[in-house]
């Protein structure tokens, strides 16, 4: 058997990081200067993501809200063109159908209250006895 002599060239070539380990110690400080700009990108992506879900969940309603206009909209178009509509209408401004008579009921004429019985008398022309 062959013994190993111990010299100081081999004990200072223990003693120090070989070159595989300068190797992966730069690679590992490399990969850490890369990895740190992408993280932060991703934080801001993952950042502008969850304002993206949150700006689709409030559009969402609001799509919802005008589609449920649109519906009510589309009723009230749908009784504007049916005949029972334009019968309503014409009833709610005083006009008639062909054959009908209008009734107009006549104005009350009495004086509900002191005060216009006062500015009756009051504005009223007095008659003088050489008018009579």
């Amino acid at each position: 058997m062959r013994q190993r002599r111990h010299t100081y060239y081999s004990e200072k070539r223990l003693s120090q990081p070989t070159h595989l380990r300068r190797v992966a110690l730069w690679f590992s400080l490399a990969a850490l200067a890369l990895a740190l700009p992408l993280m932060v990108n991703l934080v801001g992506r993952l950042e502008a993501e969850q304002r993206m879900h949150t700006e689709i969940r409030q559009l969402s309603k609001k799509v919802t809200a005008a589609e449920a206009e649109l519906a009510d909209v589309q009723r009230a178009l749908e009784h504007a063109k049916s005949d029972a509509f334009l019968d309503e209408w014409a009833r709610s401004h005083r006009w008639t159908l062909p054959g009908e008579i209008p009734v107009v009921p006549a104005a009350d004429t009495e004086v509900d209250s002191d005060a216009a019985i006062w500015w009756q008398r009051f504005v009223e022309k007095r008659t003088t006895p050489s008018d009579r």
